[in-house]
């Protein structure tokens, strides 16, 4: 608290995620470097498919983005344009 009486949000020591990934030796280490460029095209799309997560925090700035080497991606996707189109169907059809 300030002494205003207002909360501070202060953001956490080390924000990096990790996930899967193989040592030198070949064996898994159990870690991925989720900020590695070779999982980001442009620095905005992630693609991993040895990623299971469906969202992954955005490489710059705040919120999320999907990780579109998941199936679960392509499937929100496509039913996201499928609403999007139906609705415009119904709206211009009717």
């Amino acid at each position: 608290m300030t002494s205003t009486g207002m909360a501070v949000a202060c953001p956490p020591e080390d924000v990096r995620v990790w996930t899967r990934e193989r040592d030198q030796g070949g064996r898994d280490s159990g870690l991925t470097h989720r900020d590695d460029d070779k999982y980001w095209r442009g620095g905005l799309i992630y693609i991993n498919r040895e990623d299971h997560t469906l969202l992954v925090p955005r490489r710059f700035g705040l919120g999320w983005t999907l990780n579109f080497g998941n199936p679960g991606a392509a499937i929100l996707m496509a039913g996201v344009v499928a609403l999007i189109s139906l609705l415009i169907t119904l709206r211009l059809g009717g």
